[in-house]
């Protein structure tokens, strides 16, 4: 078994970014929804190794993490209004494609000052 950690920029980053939505979602800008957001996406990018798609059962993923459906589409709805996924549903569950997060100049991984989120192991 292996548990994975984020970097504390990563979480900073994701604050932020949830900080900047329209405000439409009810806490999407709480610290701690930032540390899980953060965790679900570093959890994304260790499933799509070499950039595949990642495919999904949402309401198994939400059981295993003890969420309820609701909670992990809102947490997809939210990576994918700042723009570091997309997904679409089907039969098969969900089909997620990450894209590479923004960092606070816009250029994604190439900042030096800030890291996208990313896991470390």
């Amino acid at each position: 078994m292996r548990f994975y950690a984020v970097s504390t920029e990563a979480i900073e980053l994701t604050h932020q970014a949830l900080q900047k939505l329209d405000g439409s979602r009810m806490g999407s800008g709480r610290a701690s929804r930032a540390l899980r957001v953060a965790t679900l996406y570093g959890h994304l990018q260790c499933r799509a190794r070499g950039g595949q798609p990642v495919w999904l059962s949402c309401r198994d993923l939400a059981n295993a993490w003890h969420l309820q459906t609701r909670e992990l589409r809102a947490d997809l709805q939210d990576l994918e209004a700042i723009g570091w996924l997309s997904y679409t549903s089907s039969t098969k569950g969900l089909c997620i494609h990450l894209h590479e997060p923004q960092g606070p100049c816009g250029r994604g991984d190439q900042s030096a000052d800030v890291a996208a989120p990313a896991l470390h192991l």
